[in-house]
């Protein structure tokens, strides 16, 4: 599991290793540990597959992820575990229109704990991406443009 990883990598973090030095099992656990996470951002079923598959295999994630960046993939995944990101305060003292882009079938983030944010400020707005987990750029990208052109010439 990735908090496992996380704990086995400490060493490695804290000598700021290179991506090399570090054992090819746990290597093959950092490809596998972020092919899951980026998974759970999709929706459509292929894509998550790909995810798991592609980013899994060393020489293919390569390509996508630079591997003199491993630490910060790792620090990344360790935050995203450990924190609590918990906007509710942000979006309750805002003063500004918030426009919040709701992936209605995200893994990581729940749509019911989203839709409720809205609650908070009369000024929100809640922009559902029905098709989308927490990637709506990949998962639907053209209406992702559309909304952000919307916000952009607002």
């Amino acid at each position: 599991n990735a908090e496992r990883l996380i704990e086995d990598l400490a060493p490695f973090m804290t000598r700021k290793a290179a991506y090399e030095e570090i054992p090819l099992a746990l290597r093959w656990q950092i490809h596998r540990e972020l092919s899951e996470f980026f998974a759970s951002a999709l929706s459509n079923p292929i894509h998550k597959a790909l995810s798991r598959v592609l980013i899994s295999k060393e020489w293919v994630s390569q390509q996508i992820l630079p591997t003199e960046n491993w630490s910060a993939y790792m620090h990344c995944l360790n935050s995203y575990i450990t924190e609590r990101y918990d906007l509710r305060s942000a979006v309750t003292n805002s003063n500004v229109p918030i426009d919040i882009l709701v992936g209605m079938k995200s893994d990581m983030y729940p749509a019911t704990g989203q839709l409720r944010m809205a609650d908070l400020n009369s000024n929100c707005s809640v922009i559902p991406f029905t098709k989308s987990g927490h990637a709506p750029l990949i998962d639907q990208p053209i209406k992702l443009s559309k909304e952000l052109f919307r916000f952009a010439a607002s």
